[in-house]
């Protein structure tokens, strides 16, 4: 599914162009991936306060805290942006309609997803999670997510002036883009390798087949772009998973698998890791 195909589809299910579309793709972790659509004229407010990793899927789109130009920040199709947690932007559709997917690092437990593989039935962007986009919290209030007890609340920002919110946001376009590790056939490439979650950006060529291997404590959110493969856990009737472009998918922590296309064509997608440095692992013999 194209890009325009992915729009029409959504305009499709009664979704029409004055409307702002935000749907939950996955939750595990304290990570929550949303796919939205926000149509020209139109504005999204985001009620995630976490730090948000985004990628321009189609069109541009302005990241505002307030109206001057320093309080505001452009991103162009292809583009990935980062905002660090605190009041997050009302998110302008520049150029006509703008398609943006955004994973918040939230801090707190979401609902994981109810079933593995996970992917979209049809080529249509819909809410895969349990609860329909709720995010939970402990009894006492306290963030209860990856890492949360560990990490210090960040000061820096605490006064939300609209043009330091804008100041430490980023943009990184390709040349921006630093290696995420090759594999044959295979080009991963990263805008922020060192962040709590990481971005990944790839492109591969005809058929590929990866070697068995494992995210270590990463789960692995996943948007195919365009061309179409499959995630494999075996080599039996059933064992895998077969996502075409505007589908997404969910790879769980630990969970051992290999990446496969049987096409002769180009696949691109994008990557979202949730954990820890090693992101990927080889996996043993006796794992499978």
């Amino acid at each position: 599914m194209s890009a325009d195909e992915w729009e029409r589809a959504h305009e499709a299910t009664g979704e029409g162009n004055n409307r702002v579309v935000q749907e939950r793709l996955h939750a595990a972790d304290g990570v929550e991936l949303f796919a939205v659509r926000v149509p020209a004229d139109g504005v999204w407010r985001p009620r995630r306060r976490g730090a948000a990793y985004g990628y321009v899927a189609g069109g541009s789109a302005t990241l505002a805290w307030g109206a001057g130009p320093a309080a505001r920040v452009s991103a162009d199709a292809d583009e990935f942006f980062r905002v660090p947690a605190g009041t997050p932007p009302a998110v302008h559709a520049t150029d006509g309609s703008a398609r943006l997917l955004v994973a918040f690092d939230t801090g707190v437990t979401g609902a994981a997803d109810a079933d593995w593989p996970s992917a979209t039935a049809d080529g249509t962007v819909v809410t895969t999670a349990t609860d329909g986009g709720v995010v939970s919290k402990s009894a006492g209030g306290t963030p209860t997510g990856r890492d949360a007890a560990a990490r210090p609340a960040d000061t820096s920002l605490t006064a939300e002036d609209p043009t330091a919110r804008a100041a430490a946001t980023t943009v990184a376009g390709r040349d921006d883009w630093g290696s995420a590790g090759e594999l044959e056939n295979v080009e991963r490439r990263s805008p922020f390798p060192d962040d709590d979650v990481r971005m990944v950006r790839g492109h591969s060529s005809g058929e590929i087949v990866s070697e068995w291997h494992h995210h270590h404590d990463n789960h692995v959110f996943g948007f195919v772009l365009g061309g179409d493969g499959y995630v494999e856990w075996g080599t039996g009737e059933g064992e895998r998973l077969f996502v075409a472009a505007g589908e997404c998918f969910h790879i769980p922590a630990g969970f051992v698998h290999r990446d496969r296309s049987d096409s002769a064509g180009d696949q691109e997608f994008v990557l979202w890791l949730t954990g820890s440095e090693p992101r990927t692992l080889p996996a043993e013999e006796t794992d499978r």
